[in-house]
């Protein structure tokens, strides 16, 4: 007699049935405690129009998602006449969010770049096609709203994890050499609001980018101070924002407002050794006045119906050598180790520019 295959049947429908049923028609029920892989996970963001108030998610990402919320908790030491702490109790709650993946040439990441860049940042403009995102920074930042649905079948949804009040703190990106480029997001919320029954996730199946592949290093090309380069082996370029929350008499554990208190930029590098053009700049402590930095990134996919490829630019004038100088020795290809002071304010202001084809200002 062939073995009848056994049928994992939804949690509600288990208890409905009952253990004898079930055990009738063969079936079985979820095992407890059971978690999804993280590839079954959805999350994605979408701009707030109220600070703090949720707004379902518009733009889905490619990557691995992380939630931190810490809860703080004081246990004070009194002098009753017993060694151990007699009560504890909650004083506040912060929730981050930190999102890495590989760079794709879509609205994810570069609406998270211009979120960091600031409200009204993106300088959108169209043509044939092809939209251009034109990027310098701004004093203040736009909140985010984030969700992150960790089971995704519709009807059996037990966890979708709400964020409200984000700041994009930090945009990272990370040229490794023979690798893909890889980026990542720093969210600082206000706080996380997940329903007790969250129904359904806010979208499914979402439509995410996959008309080009992601970024490699191969498509990179590099100039320093106007004239193309090289010598770059690896680089990683991070945008921050260094928000701080504030804690006021609102009545509630987590922060009233958040504020992002400075803007910085910094610049590390990994440079093949052919000249002494680099060194003679870090002796020299010389600040380049003359273009700086432009790291290009041109992809092989053409954006859809035009005859221009997917791009994604980062144009940083005004850098100075700073710190030490490195230069491995020994049985070793010489290399260069250099971090780079970085202005980002008058006429060395940092910017970027993404082609693709998502139309509107990202932020």
């Amino acid at each position: 007699m062939k073995a009848r295959k056994s049928r994992v049947v939804p949690l509600d429908e288990a208890l409905r049935l009952g253990p004898e049923e079930m055990k009738r028609r063969g079936w079985v029920a979820p095992i407890a405690g059971e978690q999804p892989i993280q590839s079954e996970i959805v999350f994605g963001f979408a701009k707030e129009a109220v600070f703090g108030t949720f707004v379902a998610p518009t733009r889905f990402m490619a990557g691995i998602p992380t939630i931190t919320s810490t809860r703080n908790i004081v246990r004070p030491d009194q002098a009753r006449g017993y060694r151990g702490q007699v009560f504890d109790q909650t004083v506040a709650m912060t929730t981050d969010v930190a999102i890495t993946g590989e760079l794709l040439p879509d609205g994810g990441f570069s609406q998270a770049c211009a979120a960091c860049f600031g409200s009204g940042s993106d300088n959108f403009s169209s043509s044939g096609g092809v939209a251009t995102h034109s990027m310098t920074p701004q004093p203040q930042l736009p909140s985010l709203s984030y969700e992150q649905d960790i089971d995704i079948i519709p009807g059996e949804q037990v966890l979708a994890r709400q964020v409200v009040g984000c700041f994009v703190d930090q945009f990272q990106m990370k040229y490794t050499n023979q690798q893909l480029i890889t980026a990542t997001v720093n969210l600082v919320g206000l706080k996380e609001q997940t329903p007790t029954t969250p129904g359904n996730p806010s979208n499914v199946n979402p439509a995410y980018f996959a008309n080009a592949s992601p970024f490699s290093y191969t498509m990179l090309a590099t100039t320093f101070n106007g004239a193309s380069n090289t010598q770059m082996l690896d680089c990683t370029l991070a945008l921050m924002n260094h928000t701080q929350r504030v804690f006021a008499a609102n009545g509630q554990f987590f922060a009233s407002r958040l504020v992002a208190t400075k803007r910085e930029v910094t610049l590390t590098t990994l440079l093949d050794f052919l000249d002494t053009t680099f060194y003679t700049q870090w002796f020299n402590s010389t600040k380049s006045s003359t273009g700086g930095w432009v790291l290009s990134l041109v992809h092989t996919t053409l954006i859809p119906s035009t005859a221009s490829f997917y791009e994604v630019d980062f144009t940083i004038p005004g850098v100075r050598p700073s710190g030490e100088y490195g230069m491995p020795v020994a049985s070793d290809v010489v290399q260069q180790n250099i971090t780079w002071s970085v202005t980002v304010q008058g006429a060395n202001e940092l910017s970027s520019v993404w082609k693709n084809d998502v139309a509107g200002a990202l932020a």
